[in-house]
């Protein structure tokens, strides 16, 4: 799992090294970087919600139960990959004309983006469930392994087609789906013909099979904390590639680089998450009040020495990195902007860890107003009378310094509510 999502994650470093190095112009470099961020907000935004509903939905049903309610959730997936294509050709003259370099092809690119991810996220929405981790890892391994693939036989080949590379992008997703579909399908029908296990039996009838509103409220709300999310971390230089004029172009892709890159500790909050999460549920369900502080001490002190790590860094290679690795003029970005955009990575990482507190709290609807506040922030940001670039900086800061302090505030709330009450005062 943990090769199978960097693999994942080193296909888009790879991506942007490859387009880079003078190999398009500026307008073409920023077309095909926003193809790969509108592919990251398109995919892994929307569609992460399914997956983890369908994962927790057939997590709790046995074997040759629940035939019904997986059905029902795989055609809300296809509903949601239906309107996801909806709204994409309803942007298509916005997003050809301003930030695709009018190449029409690219959004075909996102479309078949956006099918392969409603494919992919839904197998790892049942494989999850099922405890089949090392089917999940093949659609990651196969997703990230065909986009590095496809980007190394256009560079080798020497190939400047712009649609080819987005191609290259979008594909994995397709990829990864099909590397398992068959193995899924197979299970199933395998599955369909056992009978019942004894336990099965004992746990009662075949369970109700939700209604669509149950279903569309719970993919509601998972989808505005993964999709606003992802916006935070992806629109930015999409935006800022839409706003900008003349030779702000050439800083715009610098700007796109240099966010990808500042990105990278965002890696490691998935594992640090799945660590978290257990033991902190487990100790707020049992009121053990010095274990959460210690877990939540633990967070602090990883962040604040992750902050230092970083932003040293940032300060000693990013523009090294940003010209030498990735190819790409530095263009007068200049260090403050760098380490600005190390500091927003860094904001978004600790909102990722305190997510886990809130859950554990019980607190999951502060979790999408935390992040519509955030994002509207973040939007807000772009009207600023600022050079384009200038106001994606602003954004990335503004953005996640407002979801984390409604988190942080709800957190500290609840905290101190249970204090009043451990005392015998009403909260």
């Amino acid at each position: 799992m943990t090769i199978g999502t960097l693999v994942v994650g080193l296909s888009g470093y790879g991506f942007l090294s490859v387009i880079g190095h003078d190999r398009f112009d500026d307008a073409t470099f920023a077309a095909l970087s926003a193809t790969y961020l509108l592919a990251n907000i398109l995919g892994p935004g929307v569609f992460v919600a399914a997956e983890q509903e369908l994962s927790r939905r057939v997590a709790t049903l046995g074997p040759g139960h629940g035939a019904g309610t997986v059905r029902r959730l795989l055609a809300a997936t296809g509903v949601l990959t239906g309107l996801t294509l909806v709204v994409l050709l309803a942007a298509t003259p916005v997003l050809r004309s301003r930030v695709l370099d009018g190449e029409l092809a690219l959004t075909g690119c996102l479309a078949l983006s956006v099918v392969g991810s409603g494919a992919v996220f839904a197998l790892r929405g049942l494989l999850g469930g099922r405890r089949r981790f090392g089917g999940y890892a093949v659609t990651l391994l196969a997703d990230g392994g065909a986009r590095l693939l496809g980007c190394a036989v256009l560079a080798l080949t020497g190939s400047t087609d712009p649609v080819g590379y987005g191609l290259a992008i979008c594909v994995g997703p397709l990829v990864g789906a099909l590397a398992m579909l068959g193995t899924v399908l197979r299970s199933r029908r395998r599955g369909g013909r056992r009978p019942a296990a004894p336990s099965d039996a004992a746990a009662g009838a075949e369970p109700p099979v939700p209604t669509w509103s149950t279903v569309g409220a719970a993919l509601t709300a998972l989808l505005v904390t993964s999709l606003l999310g992802m916006v935070l971390a992806n629109l930015g230089p999409v935006l800022v590639t839409g706003l900008a004029v003349g030779d702000e172009l050439a800083m715009v892709q610098a700007f796109t680089v240099a966010l990808v890159i500042t990105r990278i500790p965002l890696l490691v909050t998935g594992p640090v998450q799945a660590m978290v999460l257990p033991g902190l549920a487990s100790a707020v369900a049992r009121d053990d009040r010095p274990a959460v502080r210690r877990l939540l001490r633990t967070g602090g002190l990883l962040m604040a020495g992750l902050t230092v790590l970083v932003l040293a860094g940032t300060a000693v290679v990013g523009r090294w990195v940003v010209e030498t690795v990735f190819g790409t003029p530095e263009a007068g970005l200049g260090l403050a902007r760098l380490e600005l955009l190390a500091l927003s990575a860094l904001l978004l990482m600790t909102i990722q860890l305190l997510q886990p507190v809130l859950v554990a709290f019980g607190r999951h609807r502060w979790l999408g107003i935390g992040w519509i506040l955030g994002t509207a922030a973040f939007l807000l940001c772009f009207l600023l009378p600022l050079p384009a670039v200038d106001r994606g900086v602003v954004a990335q800061l503004c953005g996640p310094a407002v979801v984390l302090t409604v988190h942080g505030l709800v957190v500290a709330r609840r905290w101190r509510g249970a204090d009043r009450s451990t005392h015998g005062t009403p909260a």
